[in-house]
């Protein structure tokens, strides 16, 4: 019993931060699923940058634990101690960090170092999809049939490694040399 109480206990502190830090600071930024060793490494890694920046309560924790006192004496601490160090302290270093990564005065800098959005992002269709600003766009089906429409925020697009798929807010039929026609349907989407 006692060696599952530690290998749980290992797990929240080594994996678990770490694991809810790298999701929170990956979410805005789509990118084919990291193999499972990856996953543990950058899990670790951000666990030790957590740790580092909560030392000083992890290592009571870890004293209270040590002298086998935690469970008796200090749950209490131990339960704010999962509360802030194993989930909001990732969370919160998650969004600062990508919050970072993505500001656009910065996107010079972190295209040297291959941390930009457009370097982080694996097709082009993610990046492209993932801007905020409405465009026009022709899509060509594989029937061969074109269709237009308005891309903007109450339209979706898939991404990787998702199969592409597109949802336009407004779709139009496309006449000629690509030039916009009738609207099709009842025109809330197609």
């Amino acid at each position: 019993m006692l060696i599952t109480i530690e290998s749980l206990f290992i797990l929240i502190i080594f994996i678990l931060p770490g694991f809810i830090l790298a999701s929170v600071y990956n979410r805005n930024i789509s990118r084919s699923n990291p193999t499972d060793s990856k996953l543990v490494i950058e899990s670790i890694g951000f666990s030790t940058f957590n740790h580092l920046i909560s030392y000083f309560y992890t290592a009571k924790i870890y004293a209270y634990y040590y002298t086998g006192t935690l469970f008796d004496k200090y749950i209490h601490y131990f339960a704010l101690w999962i509360l802030l160090v194993v989930f909001l302290l990732p969370i919160f270093f998650g969004w600062f960090f990508s919050k970072i990564v993505e500001a656009e005065q910065l996107q010079n800098f972190f295209e040297r170092i291959g941390l930009s959005i457009a370097s982080r992002t694996n097709q082009a269709w993610n990046y492209f999809f993932q801007q905020e600003s409405g465009v026009w766009v022709i899509i060509y089906l594989k029937s061969g049939v074109k269709v237009g429409g308005i891309f903007g925020q109450k339209s979706f697009a898939s991404l990787s490694p998702n199969p592409k798929d597109i949802y336009l807010e407004k779709a139009y039929k496309i006449k000629g040399e690509n030039t916009f026609d009738n609207p099709l349907g009842d025109n809330v989407g197609t």
